[in-house]
């Protein structure tokens, strides 16, 4: 992560540390949100989209660097996401964490093309042993 941020949104609270800034093309956003900060995550991600005005009617977020440690985590991501298409036509999301992209195809948000997934993450799964 940067170790500065300007003109984005960071976010420190318990395990909780997350940049979001706007590169002059797209939203760059990473860390981690554990259980418990995602509202403020999510939040901090709509106001963000909500900031950047593009000509071309699309908003590109780039999430090779997020991750979402819980399915709360990932559901208030999914709200902040559909609710940022009320301000851009599209939402392009560039390596999307695999259970937020799985997230949204079966809430059936990919259906009407108005968010897409551009190379989302095959995140390797763990399990306890």
């Amino acid at each position: 992560m940067a170790s500065s941020v300007v003109g984005g949104y960071r976010g420190v609270m318990s395990e909780a540390r997350y940049d979001i800034e706007w590169d002059g093309e797209r939203l760059v956003v990473e860390g981690t949100v554990p259980s418990g900060s995602g509202a403020a995550f999510a939040n901090a991600l709509l106001q963000a989209g909500r900031g950047v005005v593009v000509a071309w009617g699309s908003l590109e977020i780039d999430l090779l660097d997020l991750e979402l440690q819980t399915g709360v985590t990932v559901a208030e991501t999914v709200n902040a996401i559909r609710a940022l298409t009320e301000w851009h036509n599209e939402i392009r999301l560039h390596s999307a964490p695999q259970m937020l992209a799985h997230t949204l195809y079966k809430a059936g948000l990919l259906e009407e093309g108005d968010i897409q997934l551009v190379d989302p993450r095959e995140d390797e799964g763990t399990t306890a042993n």
